[in-house]
């Protein structure tokens, strides 16, 4: 359910969910990562000491308090079809006229992040393909018509969704 980029904070959100030591967790992740962990004392130092780190921890908090809104809204609220639309279009080159850069994921890792299982993600991704909104390969996905998966995010929230889809 957590996306892992270059920066991440991941030890907010072990805090964030209530993992103790000794406790099992799970990471689903489609590319190389590095997980740091530091005490809380360190953390704290940290913390205080450089401004810089603060603010990046306290944006950090408040992208995921967004990010886990937007997630809940989809999750009560989207079908299926309308989640993966949403996270397709996040997972995509920003919106301009240029060409969008094709997206390498795994059926698996989409169906993790929208809350679904792997075999409705195939299956809805089989279907945006039939309708010219993606080209579907192994592992890599190329948006044909943003505007058309936009239009099924928007229909199905109502032309009123919380957030924009993000990484959680």
């Amino acid at each position: 359910m957590n996306e892992l980029r270059e920066g991440d904070l991941v030890g907010l959100c072990t805090n964030l969910v209530a993992i103790n030591p000794g406790d099992n967790l799970r990471i689903c992740i489609d590319k190389a990562a590095a997980i740091v962990s530091v005490s809380k004392a360190q953390f704290t130092r940290l913390m205080r000491a450089h401004s810089d780190f603060n603010g990046e921890v306290v944006q950090a908090l408040a992208r995921t308090v967004t990010d886990l809104h937007t997630r809940l809204f989809e999750v009560a609220t989207l079908d299926v079809k309308a989640r993966l639309a949403g996270r397709l279009l996040a997972l995509a080159s920003p919106p301009t006229h240029l060409a969008h850069r094709p997206i390498q994921v795994a059926h698996a890792v989409l169906a993790a992040e929208i809350g679904a299982s792997r075999e409705a993600v195939s299956r809805h991704l089989a279907d945006l393909q039939k309708e010219r909104l993606i080209k579907n390969g192994s592992r890599i996905i190329e948006i044909l018509d943003r505007t058309g998966l936009e239009a099924i995010y928007l229909d199905a929230a109502g032309h009123r969704p919380f957030g924009p889809a993000g990484k959680i």
